[in-house]
């Protein structure tokens, strides 16, 4: 767990933290804030006993672009990846770079996808 009670006081071990965002939505007091609503789409993390945050791959504010991007990476991990590896192990393989550019072009900010 990234946080820790430390003489009465929660302290974030920010080398631990996968940024989930569970600690946000679990807390009974409400006390953990973010600085705006959004979610951090990212690809190729691993859970368990050493969990490792995925490569960020865009960030969104609604939950009908969650579900696009996810429909799309499904789509994508569906055409071109294979059954006996870790996704994370092969995403350079598979072109990762390649369909994250094209994500970010359509569902990252404004400015970005004008300057390009």
């Amino acid at each position: 767990c990234a946080i820790a009670l430390k003489n009465g006081i929660s302290v974030l071990d920010e080398s631990k933290c996968v940024q989930c965002g569970i600690c946000v939505h679990s807390c009974p007091y409400h006390l953990l804030k973010t600085e705006y609503d959004h979610y951090q789409i990212t690809i190729g993390g691993r859970r368990g006993t050493s969990p490792r945050i995925g490569r960020e791959l865009v960030t969104v504010e609604t939950e009908e672009e969650v579900v696009e991007v996810v429909d799309r990476i499904v789509y994508w991990v569906y055409r071109t990846a294979w059954s006996d590896r870790l996704l994370a192990d092969q995403m350079d393989e598979i072109g990762y770079e390649k369909f994250a550019e094209g994500i970010r072009k359509e569902f990252g900010p404004k400015e970005q996808a004008e300057e390009g």
